[in-house]
Formats: C-alpha cells, structure tokens, sequence
C-alpha cells in the first residue's frame, strides 16, 4: 500500500470530476477508483495509462513510480 494518491485527487477535483464519473470513464467501479485514490488498490500500466489519458495527463506526472 502507497498511501493516498494525492495527484489523482487534486486532478480530479480540479476537472470538477466526481470518483464515479470518472469511474465511467475510465470503464471501471466507483470502488475501484475510489481504492486507487486511498492507496489501496495499484493499477498496472495499462490502467494508469487510462487514467492518465482520461484527465489529460501523463502518466508519470499522474502516478508517483510508473514502471
């Protein structure tokens, strides 16, 4: 466990995004996400790659160590 993913957070509440509209567009569960922001829950590239397209970010610049 990383512990809260404060990027993704500030992301989301800067896009004005809610955990579950953002769950939609990214194509998974508002508990999912909502794991993901509290650090309970890694995404493999893929997924963090998807995340990070869907807020129009980079990855890198999303997540703290993309592999």
């Amino acid at each position: 466990m990383v512990g809260v993913n404060f990027k993704l957070l500030i992301a989301l509440k800067e896009k004005k995004m809610t955990q579950k509209i953002f769950a939609e567009l990214v194509g998974q569960h508002r508990s999912v996400v909502s794991r993901v922001v509290s650090g309970v829950y890694n995404l493999n590239d893929q997924q963090e790659e998807r995340y990070a397209k869907v807020l129009g970010m980079k990855r890198e610049d999303l997540f703290v160590n993309p592999n």
